[in-house]
């Protein structure tokens, strides 16, 4: 004898579930969220690595810069579409590098904002130092969830969740 589930089974297994879906969908979101920030941070911190590395390898300066188009350094401290690593001038005069410099390209997470006290970091391969700043990484959840990679005067990044004072880092309203 075959024995089916009744309406009233049903009902109660699918009102169940999603009671499931809805108690687990804030959860789901601010993972997805942590993801995209961490992605983009560890896809940065990549960057400046390779650059550090690139110029004690090659002995020249390696740059890397926001770059609204891959192509080029942008002239504001907005790296919100992408950033690359390139070899070559490193003026902030020098809008794009010459051709065949360019060692990385890497798009921005639509989403993120990452904002910078600098529109480049430049990586010297002999006199030890480099370009200091900060880099901030924020999305929806503003300044709670914000997160800051500063690199030092010898290039060396590290993340830091606070201002150097201790107060919650700026984002971008909206």
């Amino acid at each position: 004898m075959m024995r089916g589930f009744s309406l009233l089974e049903l009902l109660i297994a699918l009102t169940v579930s999603s009671i499931a879906v809805l108690l687990a969908q804030p959860v789901i979101a601010t993972g997805m969220l942590n993801l995209q920030r961490s992605t983009t941070i560890n896809g940065l911190i990549r960057s400046l690595h390779f650059a550090r590395r690139t110029a004690a390898e090659n002995g020249r300066d390696t740059t890397v810069c926001s770059s609204p188009d891959g192509r080029r350094c942008g002239a504001a401290e907005d790296w919100d579409a992408g950033w690359i690593v390139h070899d070559g001038p490193t003026g902030s005069t020098a809008p794009a590098p010459p051709p065949g410099s360019i060692l990385y390209r890497s798009r921005g997470q639509a989403g993120l904002s990452i904002r910078s006290n600098r529109t480049r970091f430049v990586f010297r391969p002999f006199r030890g130092r480099s370009t200091n700043g900060t880099l901030i990484v924020c999305d929806r959840r503003g300044s709670s969830a914000a997160r800051a990679i500063v690199i030092n005067n010898i290039g060396r990044p590290r993340l830091a969740d606070t201002a150097s004072d201790g107060d919650p880092l700026a984002c971008p309203p909206g």
